[in-house]
């Protein structure tokens, strides 16, 4: 009966067992395509891979009578073959060609747009390590992040059997993009992303030490705008304002006073544009309600008296209707002002305030000045004596990025300020404020790791805080379905000394490969 019935596997172990050669076929024409899948089966009844490959080549030759030409690969024999993607009768193995007679009889069809990158370890940037991870790119996105990912057919695979993946590394001040550093004052209301040059010889040398996003600004103190863009062979603008970059330099008290006028005229700006955009939705509100009015009233009737001609009211006529209320009034738009436009981000708190102040007394008026009094987010741009003032800046919740220089000798004492920072739970990112030596900022970060800072922290100051300091969390920094394909393939775990970038892929593209990096 059925509960007695044999499986195939089971039969065939004991054939085996028994000294006879058995071989495997599908039941049916239709199924041949199957024929490595049903021959994997077998594998469950307790037969070793090399049994059941002898199932599909040797033994059926053998019971043939045709051994002497197929059914093994060897000196003399025909040239009968086939490529397969990985280990016989593994999962996801598939075949790539077939050759009868030493010509090609079968080849599949190309890869598609999708590229699943397999590792030794990823890391997700969100604190997650998948032990024998994968990636699933298709065009620009990530589509999956696993140990055993759904795959389209015909995904291209890159093994990288020893080494991790990473997300790709984010720079928070760069020279990069226009050939050169970006020394004089520049208008806030210019489109940096639309003065991005194609061809920069440092963005290439940039992306060999895994940076993939860089910002640019001017280094000039005056206010001016950030521009956060990817390293790709074109530049391609991530946000464009993604911040406001200022200067806490110089004398603090003509620079105080300077920086309150400002900030005062743009969160003025900014105050108008904010109650007109209020007002403009109570009265489009109210405009939707008024338009849905009846557009007729009904007006009381009346009747006469036959005998002498005065008229009277209509007792069965209805009632005036009150009267329809006027049309309600549009607000006055503000008038533009295109200099002043990007603060309404900046005060609407879209957009963060970057701002380098290096000094103690720096440090303390820019906290004072911009989360104090304007309320704006704030990250500080290098903030060297930023140590001595962390459960300040922790309270307050203000970041810093962190270099060029991370660990430094102050009173004949070494200060890992990145790990500092950390410890007081101080958000923190990294800048190496360069061009081509963009490429050595997580070398840099691996000095302070040796020096006391987690390779965590490390990771996650390099990758996610940033995107989240930005506000394109949504794109980058981290490893996750429907985030952009900005990754590194190291060869081994990230900051190690031993460490060194194999691959960098920018938007699904690989932008860097080392020689023999598999």
């Amino acid at each position: 009966d059925d509960a007695k019935r044999r499986l195939p596997w089971e039969n065939a172990r004991d054939l085996l067992s028994a000294g006879l050669k058995v071989a495997i076929r599908p039941a049916a024409d239709d199924d041949l395509s199957d024929t490595l899948y049903v021959a994997g089966l077998f594998m469950s009844g307790g037969l070793s891979r090399q049994e059941v490959l002898r199932m599909l080549t040797l033994h059926p030759a053998e019971l043939l009578g045709v051994a002497d030409r197929v059914g093994t690969l060897t000196a003399g024999k025909d040239a009968d073959f086939v490529v397969l993607s990985g280990d016989p009768f593994a999962t996801h193995s598939r075949i790539e060609a077939v050759y009868v007679e030493g010509k090609s009889a079968y080849l599949a069809k190309a890869a598609g747009k999708a590229t699943v990158i397999q590792a030794a370890r990823v890391y997700t940037g969100a604190g997650e390590v998948i032990p024998r991870g994968a990636v699933l790119v298709e065009g620009t996105t990530v589509r999956g992040v696993g140990r055993d990912l759904s795959v389209p057919p015909n995904a291209s695979v890159r093994r990288y059997e020893r080494a991790v993946v990473v997300p790709g590394f984010l720079d928070l001040a760069t020279g990069l993009g226009l050939g050169g550093p970006l020394n004089t004052a520049v208008s806030l209301q210019t489109t940096l992303g639309d003065k991005l040059v194609s061809g920069d010889p440092a963005v290439a040398v940039a992306r060999q030490g895994g940076v993939t996003t860089v910002l640019l600004a001017s280094t000039n103190s005056a206010p001016s705008p950030v521009v956060a863009f990817k390293l790709g062979d074109k530049p391609h603008v991530v946000q464009d304002p993604v911040a406001i970059r200022f200067g806490v330099t110089g004398n603090l008290t003509t620079q105080a006073a300077s920086l309150r006028s400002t900030l005062q005229m743009a969160q003025a700006y900014a105050g108008s544009w904010a109650r007109y955009e209020a007002a403009l939705a109570e009265y489009e509100k109210k405009k939707q309600e008024y338009d849905a009015r009846p557009k007729t009233t009904t007006a009381a009737r009346s009747s006469s008296n036959p005998a002498t001609g005065d008229k009277k009211p209509d007792s069965t006529a209805k009632k005036e209707e009150p009267k329809a209320p006027a049309a309600p009034t549009a607000p006055e738009k503000p008038r533009v002002v295109g200099n002043l436009e990007p603060y309404r981000a900046l005060f609407a708190g879209k957009i963060p305030a970057v701002v380098e102040a290096k000094r103690l007394d720096a440090i303390k008026l820019a906290v004072q000045v911009f989360r104090d009094e304007f309320k704006l987010r704030t990250i500080l741009l290098g903030a060297e004596d930023a140590f001595r003032a962390g459960d300040l800046l922790a309270e307050k919740q203000v970041a810093v990025a962190v270099g060029p220089e991370l660990v430094r000798t102050v009173e004949r004492e070494p200060v890992n300020l990145a790990q500092v920072l950390a410890n007081r739970g101080v958000p923190f990112a990294f800048q190496s404020k360069a061009t081509t030596g963009v490429k050595t900022l997580p070398l840099a970060v691996q000095y302070a790791v040796c020096r006391g800072l987690g390779t965590d922290d490390a990771l996650a100051g390099m990758t996610s805080t940033p995107a989240k300091l930005l506000s394109i969390d949504k794109q980058l920094g981290t490893l996750a379905i429907g985030k952009d394909a900005d990754l590194v393939v190291l060869s081994g775990p990230p900051f190690e000394l031993s460490t060194r970038v194999l691959a960098v892929m920018i938007d699904g593209q690989w932008v860097y490969q080392e020689e023999d990096d598999r």
